[in-house]
């Protein structure tokens, strides 16, 4: 019975190797999940710790609409930075993936299959401020690419790819 075609489509798929692009709504949702908290966490950092909460409070008076437009402004580039920094560390590392991408079963290789140097894990999210700046437009090239490559995937030669079921690949009979 293991000869059926059902089981043959499962066991290829547990035992094929892992260069199956990434679905774009669990790539959405990595990303989601990664950026959230580190936003959050800078924001929360200056609010404590600078005069954030004071022009925060009072963004919408016209004297101190000014500051508050360049406090938020550094708060969102230094989140983006960061959140670049903890991607690229974490891309290099042996789990391949960032918190998000992990939990949605996802990794970053090179398009060979190989894990990224920390230099490519760099550059690639270096590149990721080229694809945000043209309207995102880099992002949603995942949409109109067969293999659902950004911009910044492109630029380094790299992919997003789901990780092999690993309880079965590797132990054929």
């Amino acid at each position: 019975m293991e000869s059926s075609g059902i089981f043959r489509i499962f066991k290829r798929m547990n035992t094929q190797d892992a260069h199956i692009p990434a679905g774009r709504i669990r790539r959405l949702l990595a990303g989601i999940i990664d950026i959230v908290p580190v936003y959050l966490a800078c924001f929360l950092f200056l609010y404590l710790f600078t005069d954030y909460d004071f022009a925060w409070k009072h963004r919408s008076d016209p004297v101190f609409r000014a500051e508050y437009l360049w406090r938020d402004t550094v708060m969102r580039a230094c989140a983006f930075l960061l959140y670049i920094l903890y991607c690229a560390l974490s891309e290099a590392s042996p789990w391949q993936a960032s918190l998000g991408k992990k939990l949605m079963r996802l990794k970053v290789v090179r398009n060979n299959g190989q894990p990224l140097s920390l230099k490519r894990a760099f550059m690639r999210n270096i590149n990721k401020i080229l694809s945000c700046a043209v309207l995102g437009l880099g992002l949603l090239w995942i949409l109109l690419d067969r293999k659902r490559l950004a911009w910044h995937d492109i630029l380094t030669d790299t992919m997003v790819v789901n990780i092999a079921n690993t309880q079965t690949s590797g132990t054929h009979a």
